[in-house]
């Protein structure tokens, strides 16, 4: 593309500079768009959904809550290791709202459990099979204080507070989606993978990435009918 040459005061000269300054911002907004997170600011990342539907699906779980540096997958984390689930940041005491129906199946609600110290207080919810079509469990770490005590939980019910009880740098809850109701990984014996796991089928079987589930569910609820009894996630409790 030809750039007008400076010095020209002509009405023509003045259109060519706007039209061919319109043009270069252009191209710079397509090809930023076509960068992801980890292409803009350097490192390799996995990918990730976009930005608005990942917000809102923080939002979802931690009202005004953000993600954070880990993400599900983040490679390296914590040494050379593989991050599984989502890092939510909010201040210390913001609400905890559970991810979708279920029943919490585990706690840590006391400093004396021998797990507190790396996970802090914590609460795992099993979700039953209609709203993905297998049963899965999300996984809330570092919480304030002890999970709010009850069994069964619905769709955004309180489940405690962001801390950073445990092995916690900061206030947040980590947060993960996986198949499996052990604490840790039985494999690793740890939340964390050794090494980069992102294409191993153990790390791709048996974890989700939190924030995509959370926007999927939420555009099935939205597009649901509500005048068709059995359609979408929402209208089949069962």
């Amino acid at each position: 593309m030809s750039i007008p040459e400076m010095g020209g005061t002509s009405a023509r000269g003045r259109r060519e500079w706007r039209s061919a300054f319109t043009t270069i911002a252009a191209l710079a907004a397509l090809h930023l768009s076509a960068l992801g997170p980890g292409d803009a600011g350097g490192g390799s990342q996995p990918s990730r959904p976009d930005g608005m539907r990942t917000d809102r699906a923080a939002i979802e779980i931690v009202p005004g809550g953000r993600p954070g540096e880990y993400r599900h997958g983040t490679y390296p984390s914590r040494g050379n290791r593989t991050h599984a689930g989502v890092d939510i940041v909010a201040p210390c005491g913001t609400p905890i709202r559970a991810l979708e129906e279920g029943r919490i199946v585990d706690r840590i609600r006391s400093r004396s459990d021998p797990d507190f110290q790396s996970l802090g207080y914590m609460a795992i919810v099993e979700h039953p099979t209609w709203i993905t079509g297998r049963v899965f469990y999300s996984l809330y770490l570092h919480l304030q204080s002890p999970p709010e005590p009850g069994e069964r939980v619905a769709r955004g019910d309180a489940l405690g507070r962001v801390g950073a009880t445990g092995r916690a740098t900061g206030c947040h809850l980590h947060l993960e989606v996986r198949y499996f109701r052990g604490r840790v990984s039985p494999r690793w014996n740890h939340i964390y993978g050794p090494g980069d796991q992102r294409d191993s089928p153990y790390f791709q079987e048996n974890w989700d990435d939190p924030l995509e589930l959370i926007a999927r569910l939420s555009g099935e609820r939205r597009t649901a009918d509500p005048r068709r009894p059995g359609q979408g996630v929402a209208s089949n409790p069962s």
